[in-house]
């Protein structure tokens, strides 16, 4: 039996637990905490029926997922609001400018008065 093995290392994926990522794993455990979180509460503590309290908690459990699993340009959402809180502007560097010409300017200008300028030795 034969296996092939890519040797690509950019190629290889992580995997967490029988196939599925980390990322996917806690995701997922988080909205299913939730959700029976929500469903719980919604049961014992308001006294409604168990399908009020599971059409009460998708409002909550779908931005977990949200944040989770959906994808865009191979981004997950999560990693898309790090790139977004990394390049914001308080983040940034400011800008600096300098004119090569100013310091060429200022350097011929101190030649000239270092050129001009006699220095004496006088010991009192």
């Amino acid at each position: 039996m034969d296996m092939e093995f890519s040797r690509d290392i950019e190629t290889f994926k992580s995997r967490g637990f029988k196939g599925i990522s980390w990322n996917a794993l806690f995701f997922g455990g988080l909205t299913v905490l939730t959700a029976s979180a929500v469903i719980g509460f919604c049961t014992y503590y308001l006294h409604l029926p168990v399908l009020v309290g599971v059409y009460i908690c998708v409002p909550f459990a779908f931005p977990i997922v949200q944040l989770g699993f959906s994808k865009k340009n191979g981004y997950t959402k999560m990693e898309i609001l790090q790139r977004k809180r990394m390049t914001s502007g308080y983040c940034k560097k400011k800008l600096h400018y300098s004119s090569t010409e100013r310091k060429l300017e200022r350097r011929e200008d101190y030649e000239k008065a270092k050129s001009g300028r006699k220095t004496k030795n006088t010991a009192g």
